[in-house]
């Protein structure tokens, strides 16, 4: 349980971090908002990326993985679609906001492994 709640934490910096570096990304209200809607983000990932990712694993294949960042910009757009508390100027922020969202996941996902 706690480590959801961390992995949930560790999106909601992440999703936190592309709103302030990317332009065209804008967030509407304060923390919870962002909770919920990284909450949101988890769950639409978890069901619908799933089988985005398996039906799209050739093209995934054949761009050595990089449509992956396509996928994850399209949830992020769908998310946004679903919960109004984040809105997205265009795909091309979207896009940049997948890629910074995967790195910065990434890259705390790393530091909380290490200190546990």
């Amino acid at each position: 349980m706690i480590r959801l709640i961390v992995r949930w934490l560790i999106l909601a910096a992440a999703i936190a971090l592309a709103v302030r570096v990317v332009p065209g990304v804008h967030l509407h209200g304060g923390v919870k908002n962002l909770l919920v809607f990284a909450a949101v983000f988890g769950v639409i990932n978890l069901v619908i990326g799933t089988v985005v990712r398996v039906v799209s694993l050739p093209i995934r294949i054949l761009t050595i993985g990089l449509f992956s960042i396509v996928i994850n910009a399209g949830l992020l757009e769908l998310t946004a679609h679903v919960n109004s508390t984040l809105t997205l100027d265009s795909f091309g922020a979207a896009l940049l906001a997948a890629v910074v969202i995967s790195i910065a996941s990434a890259v705390l996902s790393a530091i909380t492994a290490l200190l546990t």
